[in-house]
């Protein structure tokens, strides 16, 4: 059996933490998850990341529209350490303006 895959979702709207987690039931893989409610928790989240690198999630899902910090501030945090370079990041947002995508393109670059 593999081993689960390491999930952070970065989402402060608790009906879309469930459908994810619903959605990753429903996939049939195996997982752990870490759900942070807020840009500033996820700062700090990948602040300690740093410290514990087996502890880097495979995965995360992160929306740009945050309370305290937004995704865009979270995605710069993340690519700002050579470490977490891998790490794959899926965008959620409900947001049609233009800037969002490219600054989402831009800082998800590594």
């Amino acid at each position: 059996m593999p081993r689960p895959l390491n999930i952070a979702i970065v989402e402060d709207n608790p009906h879309d933490v469930l459908l994810m987690k619903e959605f990753l039931k429903d996939s049939g893989i195996g997982y752990r998850l870490h759900v942070l409610e807020d840009g500033e928790a996820a700062i700090h989240y990948i602040q300690e990341l740093l410290h514990h690198p087996e502890t880097i999630p495979d995965l995360m899902f992160l929306d740009l529209n945050l309370p305290r910090r937004n995704g865009h501030e979270v995605l710069i945090e993340l690519r700002s350490h050579s470490a977490l370079n891998d790490l794959k990041v899926v965008i959620l947002t409900t947001s049609e303006n233009p800037e969002d995508e490219r600054k989402a393109k831009n800082n998800s670059l590594n």
